[in-house]
């Protein structure tokens, strides 16, 4: 109970071992510097701008913003989402997720690395970085991964891509 659906063999449950994600997480350095941008905003009910976030409001605009990506304004829809990661197996930008103030999943936030991860905590609390011990590791549930970096390429990629554009099939 409480636990992720699609990982009840995984990550959170030690006797099967984790599970591994389809792909590595990468460098999502931009993702976790504007994950940063937003300490300190306040926490706000059903908030997913930059005036105050809920927890998954604060996922939804991060990733909208930083990936294109429209994700369900819920932590438990977001649970559902991307492919399982093993807590061994954390990077920067996977999801993790958490059973706070009810039974089941009922908060999200990114993970940036060092066993830390920052969301939008509570209205005493507001947007945060806090660890992944404590009262977190008693209430944690499982990751997810959503997305890979962007792909980056070197001018020299790039011009090499397009140069060899008219090869490709249309």
């Amino acid at each position: 109970m409480g636990e992720l659906p699609e990982m009840a063999a995984g990550s959170t449950d030690e006797r099967a071992g984790p599970v591994r994600a389809n792909e590595k997480g990468a460098d999502n350095d931009d993702l976790i510097r504007e994950a940063l941008t937003n300490r300190g905003k306040p926490y706000i009910w059903g908030g997913a701008s930059r005036s105050g976030f809920d927890c998954s409001g604060f996922v939804c605009y991060i990733f909208h913003k930083m990936r294109g990506l429209s994700l369900p304004h819920s932590a438990s829809a977001q649970a559902r989402m991307g492919a399982a990661v093993g807590r061994a197996d954390l990077q920067p930008g996977d999801l993790v997720f958490f059973t706070t103030y009810r039974p089941g999943i009922s908060h999200v936030g990114i993970y940036i690395g060092e066993n830390r991860f920052i969301h939008a905590a509570n209205r005493r609390r507001d947007t945060r970085i806090d660890a992944l011990a404590g009262y977190y590791a008693n209430r944690y549930r499982g990751a997810r991964r959503i997305s890979p970096a962007p792909l980056r390429f070197t001018p020299k990629d790039l011009n090499e891509l397009m140069n060899n554009a008219s090869e490709l099939p249309m």
